[in-house]
């Protein structure tokens, strides 16, 4: 039973679902149906077709002339997915946000679920789990949104997980702050989630993994983690300039109140995206990575004493798994020692060891 009776106020609609498509063809009827068969009927639905070359935006307009009333189509050059959100957030008139990939699926009740702990959590985010499924929908895995939620020295509340998918963000959060989607990169919902995980007065995670995200291995990801970062290159760079964007407008909107939380959490996803990429890519990209990296937080973090941050203390998040409490010590270590590199090459190395053992 719905938290609210009355969803739709003056015919106002109280959540937007952008979805965005680039020749997601296969399986975009499976994500349209699994949204027309939410159980909260107050939303739209704005379609965004990111210059598709197959039948994508064919299926959109089929399903937009079908429901009519709730779907509005967009169809635009291609322009990359951030791109494709950003256009999508501009036709926003709704109360909430909630984003899913044109690849991905919803539990009937998602959208329920999620506005109505909004409402009666009075969040601007409201983040749950998700489960990843392969191609044939067969479960990988379930990953539970309240395991990474914990309060910190500031008394808010964080959760570290960042895919965009699945959350419902209150619209203002997102508008107001002038926050957008990093162009032309992959990654891209870890620098828009680290601000709104910063700036957010309230976010709440629930125990609730209605988001099904699909580990399509078509996808640039799934890419990356398979052939290295070169194989991807040509239409994916890493988030960096959206992580350096996202330092820049925390820097200026709130000074350095958010610092401290601020550097773990770049150092945090620095690590993550390093080992990422170290496991299946060539040593030039090891080394331009590790560069890259080390000179961004020299650049915004030279004044910041790493030493008075508790965070990076083992003993500290202790919700977090050990093993990225573990990665993220061992590589402030590195950073300090200027030996971010060397710290990749041995993480390749026990990678290649694994795959030799078949664990």
């Amino acid at each position: 039973m719905a938290l609210v009776d009355n969803y739709v106020h003056n015919g106002v609609k109280k959540v937007s679902i952008i979805i965005t498509v680039y020749n997601g063809a296969e399986y975009l009827k499976d994500c349209l149906n699994s949204v027309i068969a939410q159980t909260f009927d107050s939303f739209r639905l704005i379609l965004v077709d990111d210059g598709s070359t197959d039948d994508s935006g064919i299926i959109a307009d089929e399903y937009s002339k079908l429901y009519s009333s709730i779907i509005t189509v967009i169809h635009q050059a291609n322009g990359g997915i951030s791109n494709a959100r950003n256009t999508g957030i501009s036709y926003v008139d709704t109360e909430f946000i909630a984003f899913v990939d044109a690849d991905d699926k919803l539990l009937p009740d998602y959208i329920e679920k999620l506005y109505n702990a909004a409402v009666q959590n009075n969040a601007d985010c409201i983040v749950c789990g998700y489960t990843r499924i392969d191609e044939h929908e067969n479960i990988l895995g379930v990953r539970r949104a309240t395991d990474w939620q914990m309060t910190l020295d500031d008394g808010k509340n964080y959760v570290f997980s960042y895919i965009v998918g699945a959350r419902i963000y209150r619209t203002d959060l997102i508008t107001d702050s002038g926050m957008r989607f990093s162009n032309r990169e992959g990654f891209e919902d870890i620098p828009f989630n680290i601000y709104m995980n910063i700036i957010a007065k309230k976010i709440v995670a629930i125990d609730y993994s209605g988001y099904l995200y699909r580990a399509n291995s078509n996808s640039i990801t799934e890419v990356v983690k398979k052939k290295g970062l070169s194989a991807a290159s040509s239409v994916m760079k890493f988030p960096y300039k959206g992580l350096e964007n996202t330092i820049i407008m925390i820097r200026h909107d709130y000074n350095c109140e958010y610092d401290n939380i601020l550097y773990y959490e770049i150092v945090k996803n620095f690590t993550g995206l390093l080992l990422f990429v170290s496991k299946s890519s060539d040593v030039n990209d090891i080394r331009r990575i590790s560069n890259y990296e080390e000179n961004m937080l020299s650049k915004y973090f030279r004044d910041v004493n790493s030493k008075q941050i508790s965070y990076f203390r083992l003993g500290r998040l202790k919700k977090l798994p050990l093993s990225y409490r573990l990665a993220v010590n061992l590589y402030m270590i590195a950073y300090k020692t200027r030996t971010v590199y060397q710290f990749a090459l041995m993480y390749k190395c026990f990678s290649g060891i694994e795959k030799l053992q078949g664990v």
